[in-house]
């Protein structure tokens, strides 16, 4: 193991169980876990890996992402402290840490009378993974409110980017750089009754699509152009429906159920069986949202 710099040990904590901080509780190891306190500690660290040639990754809510049970080398990085999660208000211009908690940004929104966000209510997201994946649906997209996002490059060089300059589309975006620092966005002045009657539609939408509350619902593919990927999954003869403690859902089979004691090998063995099921019968190679660690 490379040692790393004393100035690291303070926020960083070796051969760590990432179990306490991924949606599954995969039982996988980081190399490093880290946690800075400062951007400059994080950049620090960016630095650091590049110069060290290894690899890092930015852990949030971990929605959208299956953690195999490994060891993970290099960095896992988890922006969970105020530089990375507080959030401010100007006029109509609403500024977000990217480890600020998507529910939290919509809540201090609505509270200063500003409208766009409501409609993500019950998407389990920080604010960066949210952005990332461009959070939403047909009502309302996360990007529709973006003004701009500071990021940091895998050179540890801070940038900030106008919304021109990036691209969106469905559960995707162009973001190529490792790390959102902070996110502006240009909101619409409202009522808040309006805004928390909306906000409510939405939260209960979204809680109705999922099968079953208490279980973890990770959604397996985008939806290919002109193509509906549940509708696909529903129409295919699928030789794998469950696999361990993971099955697809009866109301939505875009989505894997996972039960206490999900492993990634039963969420790939879904994938892979629904993939194959599909190109095969229907002709379509889905596209997989989900990412794999």
């Amino acid at each position: 193991m490379m040692a790393i710099p004393a100035e690291f040990r303070s926020f960083t904590e070796e051969n760590a169980s990432l179990a306490p901080h991924s949606y599954l509780r995969t039982d996988a190891e980081a190399e490093y876990l880290s946690t800075p306190e400062t951007v400059e500690q994080l950049v620090q660290i960016v630095q650091f890996a590049q110069t060290a040639n290894l690899p890092f990754r930015l852990l949030g809510f971990g929605t959208n992402v299956v953690i195999k049970e490994h060891r993970l080398p290099g960095f896992v990085i988890r922006l969970t402290k105020p530089a990375f999660t507080s959030i401010s208000v100007k006029d109509t211009i609403l500024t977000a840490g990217s480890g600020a908690i998507l529910f939290d940004v919509i809540r201090s929104a609505c509270q200063h009378h500003l409208a766009g966000l409501e409609t993500l209510a019950g998407i389990k997201a920080t604010i960066g993974g949210a952005l990332r994946y461009n959070a939403g649906d047909r009502k309302g997209e996360i990007a529709d409110h973006l003004r701009s996002i500071t990021v940091v490059t895998k050179d540890g060089v801070i940038q900030r980017k106008d919304r021109s300059e990036l691209w969106f589309g469905e559960r995707a975006s162009d973001i190529e750089e490792p790390i959102i620092l902070h996110v502006d966005f240009q909101l619409d002045v409202d009522i808040a009754d309006s805004i928390l009657k909306r906000m409510r539609r939405s939260w209960i939408n979204r809680k109705a699509e999922l099968p079953t509350a208490g279980n973890y619902h990770l959604r397996m593919f985008r939806n290919p152009k002109g193509f509906s990927a549940s509708r696909l999954i529903e129409s295919t003869p699928l030789v794998i429906k469950e696999a361990g403690k993971a099955y697809l859902s009866d109301r939505n089979p875009n989505y894997i159920v996972a039960n206490a004691g999900a492993t990634s090998h039963d969420i790939l063995t879904l994938i892979e069986a629904t993939r194959t099921s599909v190109r095969q019968h229907a002709g379509v190679e889905l596209e997989q949202e989900l990412g794999v660690w």
